[in-house]
């Protein structure tokens, strides 16, 4: 399984090529990840030993870069991304998840933890999330689904059909209806 690292300050992608190129690493053109998603742009490159790939994508929509590495060489690739650009991983972003901080940090992080959600349930983002669905922030709550939308897991039905009935913001409801739909669908 690939792992994510959401890059803390902006990236950009030519930034990302410069440091990419530097190591040997041979790229593709930025493209298109598919029609759905015309917010999320991707570039991927390929190890200079063919051991694996790291792909840069650009999720316009959260806001926030991240880098996919899916190589035998994992963790070498890794600890020279790290070392390079300030990036958490899905336990950093956990960690660094704090409701007692200002909205626009809280939704930051709950940002970041989608892009690094694995694609396999996780209990402790689960937690995280259904704690984020219960701020008095509506900020907070709308940053919350965003991470239900990005996994598609239907552990979150029961809670996100709750907050599209219930949640005293019309506007949390409203974008609570999209997932629900989703998950209604997934769990059938």
């Amino acid at each position: 399984m690939p792992t994510r690292l959401a890059f803390v300050l902006e990236m950009s992608d030519e930034i990302f090529a410069a440091f990419a190129e530097e190591r040997g690493w041979v790229g593709a053109p930025q493209t298109e990840r598919d029609s759905s998603e015309e917010d999320r742009f991707e570039r991927t490159w390929q190890l200079a030993d063919g051991s694996g790939t790291v792909v840069f994508v650009d999720d316009a929509l959260l806001e926030v870069q991240f880098v996919e590495v899916e190589a035998s060489g994992e963790l070498e690739v890794r600890k020279a991304i790290e070392e390079e650009f300030p990036c958490y991983d899905n336990e950093q972003c956990l960690a660094s998840l704090d409701f007692e901080q200002e909205a626009v940090t809280v939704c930051r992080a709950l940002d970041m933890l989608a892009c690094t959600a694995p694609n396999r349930f996780d209990q402790n983002v689960f937690n995280a999330t259904v704690r984020a669905l219960a701020d008095v922030r509506e900020e907070v709550r709308v940053a919350a689904l965003r991470i239900v939308r990005q996994t598609e897991w239907t552990d979150f039905l029961a809670v996100v059909t709750r907050v599209s009935l219930a949640d005293p913001s019309d506007r949390v409801r409203r974008l609570a209806a999209g997932p629900r739909m989703i998950l209604e669908v997934l769990s059938e």
